[in-house]
């Protein structure tokens, strides 16, 4: 009987990976570089931070470095 549930599970697991594209992270990413153009912007290199960029978006710190690996990553991504 177990294999019959194995069986099902993986089936499930598939069906799942095919019904829930990965499509957030690219929206995300845009996100981010749309704030951190605008901060740039208003508040210059310097006076722009990851925080202050995270903060407006709504995700934290941590998640802009997943996507850029420091400020500098994040500002040629703006350009």
């Amino acid at each position: 009987m177990g294999g019959v549930a194995a069986g099902a599970a993986s089936r499930a697991s598939a069906d799942l990976e095919v019904a829930m594209p990965r499509t957030g992270g690219e929206r995300r990413r845009t996100t981010i570089v749309e704030e951190a153009i605008r901060q740039f912007g208003t508040e210059g290199y310097a006076g722009a931070t990851l925080d202050s960029i995270a903060q407006s978006v709504g995700v934290r710190k941590q998640t802009i470095l997943y996507y850029f690996p420091n400020k500098d990553a994040l500002l040629e991504a703006c350009l």
